[in-house]
């Protein structure tokens, strides 16, 4: 989770504000704000830390390759927030009360103003370590519904508490796939360079 918080905040002083830009669909326009969704915002941090603890205890291998894949996925979002920033212009004001108000005013005074949006990194995270757990054996089946199921509440979260738009979530989940896939080249070649030390 450096990585996250690397990419997240130390891209910004990079970003240009002439090249800014909303890639708001009408969609999303229409997408109701549900600020109770603020919870599973928030609580997908203790979901990724809990994936990560659960597999690395059980699979340490297949967790530092899945890890990996999520950091690197996290360095492909900062080049291309970097290359490509957007930013979420329909983020409503609210001043609801109660401690989800309090809850909503300091997420959206921690990401203001509202940029690096385009890959979601809270999509990138539950999407890989969903895949984490669905790859590991040992993790009873209800356990992977269960985790899959709150993914897709993460997904639906980051729109209904205005945090990203409909084409951040598939690019989160690209985002993951491509770090993946480089992880996979890097065990591949670090297996291939062990075989040849036991030869």
């Amino acid at each position: 989770m450096i990585t996250n918080l690397a990419v997240s905040f130390l891209t910004r002083p990079f970003l240009s504000d002439n090249r800014i830009m909303d890639i708001a669909t009408a969609f999303d326009k229409k997408i109701p704000f549900l600020p109770g969704f603020i919870y599973i915002y928030v609580l997908a941090f203790l979901q990724w830390a809990v994936c990560i603890l659960s597999v690395m205890l059980i699979d340490r291998e297949k967790s530092d390759y899945y890890c990996i894949g999520i950091s690197v996925g996290n360095i492909i979002a900062g080049i291309i927030f970097v290359a490509f920033p957007t930013i979420m212009a329909i983020r409503p004001e609210y001043s609801g009360g109660g401690f989800t108000g309090t809850l909503v005013r300091f997420i959206f005074a921690a990401d203001n103003p509202p940029l690096n949006l385009f890959p979601s990194i809270h999509c990138l995270f539950s999407w890989g370590v969903m895949r984490m757990l669905f790859s590991v054996k040992r993790v009873p089946v209800p356990v992977k519904i269960f985790n899959a199921v709150f993914s897709c509440l993460v997904f639906l979260s980051v729109l209904f508490v205005k945090q990203h738009v409909i084409y951040d979530i598939p690019a989160g989940i690209l985002a993951f796939e491509a770090g993946l896939f480089i992880a996979g080249i890097i065990f591949s070649v670090k297996n291939k360079r062990k075989g040849k030390e036991l030869v």
